[in-house]
Protein backbone atom coordinates (compact mmCIF):
# COMPACT_ATOMS: atom_id res chain seq x y z
CA UNK A 1 0.00 0.00 0.00
CA UNK A 2 1.70 3.19 -0.81
CA UNK A 3 2.02 6.03 1.41
CA UNK A 4 -0.45 8.24 0.02
CA UNK A 5 -3.27 5.63 0.63
CA UNK A 6 -2.24 4.92 3.64
CA UNK A 7 -2.31 8.17 5.01
CA UNK A 8 -5.65 8.80 3.13
CA UNK A 9 -7.21 6.99 6.35
CA UNK A 10 -6.29 10.11 8.25
CA UNK A 11 -6.33 12.45 5.66
CA UNK A 12 -8.46 12.75 2.67
CA UNK A 13 -6.18 13.37 -0.62
CA UNK A 14 -7.23 15.22 -3.39
CA UNK A 15 -6.01 13.81 -6.90
CA UNK A 16 -8.18 15.92 -9.58
CA UNK A 17 -10.67 18.42 -9.61
CA UNK A 18 -12.91 18.73 -12.66
CA UNK A 19 -16.07 20.88 -13.84
CA UNK A 20 -18.60 20.48 -16.42
CA UNK A 21 -22.35 22.18 -17.22
CA UNK A 22 -23.74 18.80 -15.71
CA UNK A 23 -21.87 18.50 -12.97
CA UNK A 24 -20.19 22.23 -11.35
CA UNK A 25 -17.99 20.30 -9.18
CA UNK A 26 -16.21 16.94 -9.35
CA UNK A 27 -13.26 15.73 -7.84
CA UNK A 28 -11.19 12.38 -7.63
CA UNK A 29 -9.97 11.88 -3.96
CA UNK A 30 -8.41 9.12 -2.01
CA UNK A 31 -10.59 8.68 1.23
CA UNK A 32 -9.88 5.61 3.68
CA UNK A 33 -7.68 4.00 1.48
CA UNK A 34 -10.20 4.14 -1.43
CA UNK A 35 -10.29 5.81 -4.62
CA UNK A 36 -13.62 7.82 -5.14
CA UNK A 37 -15.35 10.04 -7.95
CA UNK A 38 -17.36 12.51 -5.92
CA UNK A 39 -19.71 15.26 -7.07
CA UNK A 40 -20.65 18.27 -4.86
CA UNK A 41 -23.18 16.57 -2.84
CA UNK A 42 -23.06 12.57 -3.74
CA UNK A 43 -20.61 9.84 -4.37
CA UNK A 44 -20.50 8.65 -8.32
CA UNK A 45 -17.81 5.89 -7.49
CA UNK A 46 -15.73 3.61 -4.77
CA UNK A 47 -16.87 4.54 -1.80
CA UNK A 48 -20.13 3.93 -0.40
CA UNK A 49 -21.67 3.63 -3.68
CA UNK A 50 -19.21 0.59 -4.81
CA UNK A 51 -20.46 -0.94 -1.27
CA UNK A 52 -24.07 -0.71 -2.12
CA UNK A 53 -22.86 -2.67 -5.83
CA UNK A 54 -20.96 -4.97 -4.03
CA UNK A 55 -24.12 -5.76 -1.53
CA UNK A 56 -26.65 -5.82 -4.97
CA UNK A 57 -24.41 -8.43 -6.75
CA UNK A 58 -23.72 -10.57 -3.44
CA UNK A 59 -27.57 -11.09 -3.13
CA UNK A 60 -28.05 -11.31 -6.77
CA UNK A 61 -24.99 -13.41 -8.13
CA UNK A 62 -25.04 -12.03 -11.76
CA UNK A 63 -21.64 -14.22 -12.18
CA UNK A 64 -24.44 -17.48 -12.14
CA UNK A 65 -26.41 -16.14 -14.89
CA UNK A 66 -26.16 -16.50 -18.61
CA UNK A 67 -24.39 -12.76 -19.60
CA UNK A 68 -24.29 -12.44 -23.24
CA UNK A 69 -24.44 -8.94 -22.59
CA UNK A 70 -24.56 -6.30 -20.43
CA UNK A 71 -25.53 -2.57 -20.59
CA UNK A 72 -24.67 0.27 -18.03
CA UNK A 73 -26.44 3.77 -18.03
CA UNK A 74 -24.65 6.48 -15.53
CA UNK A 75 -20.58 4.81 -15.82
CA UNK A 76 -19.43 7.09 -12.98
CA UNK A 77 -16.05 5.76 -12.37
CA UNK A 78 -17.41 2.70 -13.40
CA UNK A 79 -17.46 0.45 -10.02
CA UNK A 80 -19.79 -1.55 -10.96
CA UNK A 81 -18.45 -2.83 -13.68
CA UNK A 82 -15.31 -3.50 -12.13
CA UNK A 83 -17.58 -5.54 -9.34
CA UNK A 84 -18.48 -7.57 -12.37
CA UNK A 85 -15.65 -8.44 -13.45
CA UNK A 86 -14.06 -9.49 -10.08
CA UNK A 87 -16.84 -11.76 -9.70
CA UNK A 88 -16.00 -13.29 -12.93
CA UNK A 89 -18.46 -11.70 -15.33
CA UNK A 90 -16.69 -11.33 -18.57
CA UNK A 91 -19.97 -10.53 -21.07
CA UNK A 92 -19.48 -7.14 -23.04
CA UNK A 93 -20.51 -4.19 -21.66
CA UNK A 94 -21.78 -0.76 -23.82
CA UNK A 95 -21.80 1.80 -20.89
CA UNK A 96 -23.64 5.66 -21.48
CA UNK A 97 -22.53 8.64 -19.83
CA UNK A 98 -23.83 12.13 -20.19
CA UNK A 99 -21.30 14.10 -19.04
CA UNK A 100 -17.67 13.42 -20.82
CA UNK A 101 -15.85 15.11 -18.32
CA UNK A 102 -16.90 11.71 -16.13
CA UNK A 103 -15.72 9.72 -18.59
CA UNK A 104 -12.69 11.44 -18.93
CA UNK A 105 -11.83 11.34 -15.05
CA UNK A 106 -12.70 8.22 -15.37
CA UNK A 107 -10.44 6.82 -17.81
CA UNK A 108 -7.61 8.86 -16.49
CA UNK A 109 -8.40 7.80 -12.89
CA UNK A 110 -10.25 4.28 -12.28
CA UNK A 111 -8.41 2.02 -14.65
CA UNK A 112 -11.64 1.16 -16.99
CA UNK A 113 -8.55 -0.54 -19.78
CA UNK A 114 -9.00 -3.68 -17.18
CA UNK A 115 -12.43 -3.82 -17.90
CA UNK A 116 -12.70 -4.62 -21.27
CA UNK A 117 -14.38 -5.43 -23.38
CA UNK A 118 -16.19 -2.28 -22.82
CA UNK A 119 -17.79 0.65 -24.97
CA UNK A 120 -18.44 3.69 -23.84
CA UNK A 121 -21.55 6.06 -25.51
CA UNK A 122 -21.24 9.66 -24.21
CA UNK A 123 -25.01 10.30 -24.35
CA UNK A 124 -28.20 11.09 -22.53
CA UNK A 125 -29.21 7.88 -21.55
CA UNK A 126 -32.77 9.00 -22.00
CA UNK A 127 -32.53 9.46 -25.77
CA UNK A 128 -30.47 6.16 -26.25
CA UNK A 129 -32.72 3.82 -24.56
CA UNK A 130 -35.03 4.86 -27.13
CA UNK A 131 -32.99 4.08 -29.77
CA UNK A 132 -33.32 0.39 -31.83
CA UNK A 133 -30.58 -1.43 -30.69
CA UNK A 134 -28.92 -4.47 -28.41
CA UNK A 135 -31.05 -6.69 -25.99
CA UNK A 136 -29.16 -7.25 -22.89
CA UNK A 137 -29.14 -10.13 -20.28
CA UNK A 138 -28.33 -7.56 -17.67
CA UNK A 139 -29.32 -3.54 -17.57
CA UNK A 140 -27.75 -1.49 -14.22
CA UNK A 141 -28.93 2.27 -13.92
CA UNK A 142 -27.62 4.58 -11.82
CA UNK A 143 -28.28 7.59 -12.91
CA UNK A 144 -27.87 10.87 -10.49
CA UNK A 145 -27.49 14.76 -11.38
CA UNK A 146 -26.16 15.38 -7.88
CA UNK A 147 -28.13 13.50 -5.59
CA UNK A 148 -31.35 13.97 -7.94
CA UNK A 149 -32.90 11.30 -10.55
CA UNK A 150 -34.21 12.68 -13.11
CA UNK A 151 -37.68 12.76 -13.24
CA UNK A 152 -38.16 11.17 -16.94
CA UNK A 153 -35.32 8.43 -15.37
CA UNK A 154 -38.76 8.17 -13.39
CA UNK A 155 -41.13 7.99 -15.91
CA UNK A 156 -43.44 5.00 -17.82
CA UNK A 157 -41.88 5.51 -21.01
CA UNK A 158 -38.14 5.28 -19.95
CA UNK A 159 -39.10 2.57 -18.05
CA UNK A 160 -40.90 0.72 -21.55
CA UNK A 161 -37.74 1.29 -23.29
CA UNK A 162 -35.63 -0.31 -20.73
CA UNK A 163 -38.28 -3.44 -21.04
CA UNK A 164 -37.87 -2.97 -24.69
CA UNK A 165 -33.66 -3.22 -24.10
CA UNK A 166 -33.46 -6.68 -21.50
CA UNK A 167 -33.79 -9.84 -23.33
CA UNK A 168 -35.70 -12.79 -22.53
CA UNK A 169 -34.59 -13.58 -18.70
CA UNK A 170 -32.70 -10.19 -18.26
CA UNK A 171 -32.31 -8.69 -15.03
CA UNK A 172 -32.84 -4.97 -14.74
CA UNK A 173 -31.18 -3.50 -11.44
CA UNK A 174 -32.11 0.54 -10.62
CA UNK A 175 -30.22 2.16 -8.34
CA UNK A 176 -32.07 4.70 -5.63
CA UNK A 177 -31.85 6.08 -2.58
CA UNK A 178 -33.57 5.40 0.48
CA UNK A 179 -32.19 7.06 3.15
CA UNK A 180 -35.17 9.67 4.07
CA UNK A 181 -38.73 9.67 3.94
CA UNK A 182 -39.35 11.04 0.45
CA UNK A 183 -36.68 9.23 -0.96
CA UNK A 184 -38.13 6.08 0.37
CA UNK A 185 -41.44 7.09 -0.53
CA UNK A 186 -39.99 7.58 -4.15
CA UNK A 187 -38.41 4.33 -4.30
CA UNK A 188 -42.06 2.41 -3.69
CA UNK A 189 -43.51 4.72 -6.55
CA UNK A 190 -40.84 3.74 -8.66
CA UNK A 191 -41.71 -0.15 -7.86
CA UNK A 192 -45.54 0.14 -7.90
CA UNK A 193 -44.86 1.74 -11.67
CA UNK A 194 -42.61 -1.11 -12.95
CA UNK A 195 -44.73 -3.79 -11.83
CA UNK A 196 -47.29 -2.14 -13.88
CA UNK A 197 -45.52 -1.49 -16.96
CA UNK A 198 -42.81 -4.39 -16.69
CA UNK A 199 -44.08 -6.69 -14.31
CA UNK A 200 -43.51 -8.29 -11.33
CA UNK A 201 -40.74 -5.84 -9.27
CA UNK A 202 -39.20 -6.09 -6.33
CA UNK A 203 -37.01 -3.65 -3.56
CA UNK A 204 -33.44 -4.71 -2.57
CA UNK A 205 -32.44 -2.88 0.22
CA UNK A 206 -28.46 -1.71 0.21
CA UNK A 207 -27.10 0.19 2.75
CA UNK A 208 -29.45 3.32 2.35
CA UNK A 209 -30.17 2.59 -1.18
CA UNK A 210 -33.32 1.14 -2.36
CA UNK A 211 -32.63 -1.08 -5.92
CA UNK A 212 -35.60 -1.55 -8.34
CA UNK A 213 -34.93 -5.20 -9.30
CA UNK A 214 -37.47 -6.81 -11.81
CA UNK A 215 -36.16 -10.05 -13.96
CA UNK A 216 -37.65 -9.87 -17.67
CA UNK A 217 -38.35 -13.48 -17.27
CA UNK A 218 -41.65 -13.05 -14.76
CA UNK A 219 -43.27 -10.51 -17.47
CA UNK A 220 -46.53 -11.37 -18.25
CA UNK A 221 -47.19 -8.36 -20.93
Amino acid sequence: MSLRRLLSHLVPFSIERGESRVHPRLSVRLVGGRLRLDAQRVNHSGGSLRDVWAAAFAHLRPERRPLERVLLLGLGGGSSLDLLRERGVHAPIDAVELDPEVVRLARAHFGLERLQPLEIHVADALDWIERPGERYDLVLVDLFIEDEIPPAARAEPFLRGLGARLAPGGLLVFNQLGHTPRRYAEALELQRLAARVLGPARILVCGTNQLLVHEAGHATR
